[in-house]
């Protein structure tokens, strides 16, 4: 049996819909660095590597649908610098 109630789906629907918009927010934030990183604008500390960058967006994409309403690649630029698309 399947029942609707339009409150509970419109909650839920905002919920995803923020949770989307704080994962994007994330993931725009983290490439941006990286790109800084890459530019030689970031020149401290150590250089992330692959697998750093894709612990953190495993995490930026946690709550529940994320991974399967967005994808993501990391991969070294020219310099070894991770990058994310």
């Amino acid at each position: 049996m399947v029942t609707y109630h339009a409150n509970l789906f419109q909650t839920q629907s905002l919920t995803l819909q923020n949770d989307l918009a704080q994962a994007i927010t994330a993931l725009h934030k983290l490439s941006q660095k990286l790109q800084d990183r890459a530019q030689g604008l970031i020149k401290g500390g150590t250089c992330p590597t692959v697998a750093s960058i894709t612990k953190q967006c495993k995490a930026m994409l946690s709550r529940p649908y994320m991974n399967s309403m967005m994808t993501y690649t990391v991969q070294k630029d020219h310099h070894d610098i991770p990058q994310l698309d």
